[in-house]
């Protein structure tokens, strides 16, 4: 399967927590996961309120998600659906996505914890082995984050990892509209700033995949 998808083998490690592409046993198990609640039913951190369904619909948009975005991985558009392992059980997902990475140098994150496993420290970690990953493993020059207002969790990380405000848009949540902040947190300051760096592995030879190559 490495020769045919070497992308399985890539492994981000930091803290108590690690980062593997989603494979069908753990997008299973995600889906499961999601049932039993990501968020408060009065909030909603997502444009697409797939959140909102109820089982099995539920598990079966996270496992279309997942697969919609691995059939449509192309080096020029490209959206990757980590797993987050704690004591090797899934526990939530931090995506990364790139359109025209080899010219433009930036990237997008996503994320989501299962309830129980909030306030643990485990998002932040999440988004500190993904910054490693785009900054030190692609190179890339620039990530964004993006965030509805009352999404303070993620609004806490971003501030906390160095992000800086970057305009605000207006989107369709729930029928209504929704105010968005946009974060952006560039290379520079990333590469100066003081934390633990992310183990990573297996990303050396399918560099290419993300419209990179190594130096």
């Amino acid at each position: 399967m490495s020769e045919i998808w070497p992308l399985f083998d890539i492994c981000i490690e930091i803290a108590d927590i690690s980062l593997k592409p989603v494979d069908d046993k753990a997008a299973f198990a995600l889906g499961e996961l999601a049932t039993k609640g990501i968020h408060e039913p009065k909030l909603m951190p997502f444009s697409t309120p797939w959140s909102d369904l109820e089982s099995p619909e539920l598990e079966k948009s996270v496992l279309q998600n997942i697969w919609k975005n691995r059939a449509s991985f192309d080096k020029q558009s490209w959206r990757l659906d980590f797993a987050v392992f704690k004591d090797d059980c899934p526990i939530g997902i931090q995506d990364i996505k790139g359109d025209e990475f080899n010219i433009r140098r930036s990237v997008s994150t996503g994320s989501w914890i299962g309830k129980e496993f909030q306030g643990q420290g485990i998002g932040t970690n999440a988004r500190r082995a993904i910054l490693d990953f785009a900054f030190f493993g692609l190179k890339a020059n620039e990530a964004h984050s993006d965030a509805y207002e009352d999404n303070h969790a993620s609004i806490r990380v971003s501030k906390k990892l160095g992000y800086e405000r970057n305009g605000t848009q207006t989107w369709a949540r729930r029928n209504k509209p929704a105010k968005s902040l946009d974060w952006i947190l560039t290379r520079d300051k990333w590469e100066q700033s003081n934390h633990e760096r992310a183990k990573i592995i297996g990303l050396d030879k399918c560099l290419n995949w993300f419209g990179t190559e190594s130096d």
